[in-house]
């Protein structure tokens, strides 16, 4: 979806849909990473189309790394 064509019906009808935060609207998660507590912004896209909706963390470096220190990966350890 993020290359803006849904992935269950094909459409390009794709849009985000507009939260504001002033209302009670913004939607993020809080992680733990190496450091703490990080707030990280989601965006949300919708297609007009199937009416699917799918969430996406902010595309910038910073939330990234946000990311890839706070989840938990499987351990290659067959114990």
């Amino acid at each position: 979806m993020k290359q803006r064509q849904c992935p269950d019906c094909g459409s390009t009808e794709v849009f985000p849909i507009d939260l504001h935060r002033n209302q009670g609207g913004a939607i993020w998660v809080m992680l733990w990473d190496t450091y703490g507590r990080k707030r990280i912004d989601l965006t949300t896209l919708a297609c007009a189309d199937c009416g699917l909706i799918r969430q996406y963390a902010a595309d910038d470096a910073k939330s990234r790394n946000h990311l890839a220190r706070a989840l938990i990966r499987p351990s290659d350890d067959p114990r």
